[in-house]
């Protein structure tokens, strides 16, 4: 009797064992779990700064102010909007309505994507192609004095220009206008937010 009372003894003794080493197994599995969601927790959040913090600083005080000196009212005239590009870029929106010239709705896009130079670049080849007898939309008219390179894009009423970072896009809504205006404001609109020339950048178009 007393040799079976012994093994129960043992099996219960090594029974209580292996449960505490689930416990235990368990708790650092949940422990683990914990850290990782918080670390992923501060990298989003970290994201989530940069992007606010690059939606935030798109709409400046200075091209709001280069706006409004170009179509001549005052700032406090123009109201902006900070928004979001179909590209995902930030993007600042200008309203503004001079006298006599109709309502004025301009959008600034900064893309800081990789290789905006070749981008640009295989833009103005592809809309400047001619793929039957007739065109059948003007080519891209080419600015000189704008950054690395600059095209104005009559048919989508944009212009493009990089300093080699980033790709800055601005378009246009003017109706009232000619064209030669609305090129004009786009000019001026994307000069503010062009960096330091990279020449060293310009490579493309890309294949």
């Amino acid at each position: 009797m007393r040799a079976v009372g012994s093994g129960l003894r043992d099996r219960r003794g090594r029974g209580k064992q292996t449960r505490s080493r689930r416990r235990t197994w368990l708790w650092l599995i949940v422990l683990a779990a914990i850290l990782a969601l918080a670390v992923c927790g501060c990298g989003g959040s970290a994201g989530g700064a940069r992007r606010s913090s690059a939606r935030a600083s798109v709409c400046t005080a200075r091209a709001r102010s280069v706006v409004a000196r170009s179509l001549g009212v005052s700032a406090s005239e123009v109201s902006v909007r900070v928004t979001t590009a179909n590209s995902g870029s930030p993007e600042c929106d200008f309203t503004a309505q001079p006298g006599g010239q109709g309502k004025v709705k301009l959008s600034v896009e900064v893309n800081t994507a990789p290789q905006p130079y070749a981008f640009l670049e295989r833009s103005a080849v592809e809309a400047s192609q001619m793929f039957g007898p007739v065109r059948l939309a003007p080519p891209p008219q080419d600015i000189t004095g704008l950054g690395l390179d600059a095209d104005w894009f009559p048919e989508e009423q944009h212009l493009m220009t990089t300093d080699g970072v980033r790709l800055i896009t601005a378009t246009v809504v003017w109706p009232s206008v000619r064209q030669s205006l609305r090129r004009a404001l786009a000019e001026v609109a994307a000069r503010p937010y062009l960096g330091r020339l990279r020449p060293d950048l310009a490579r493309g178009p890309a294949p």
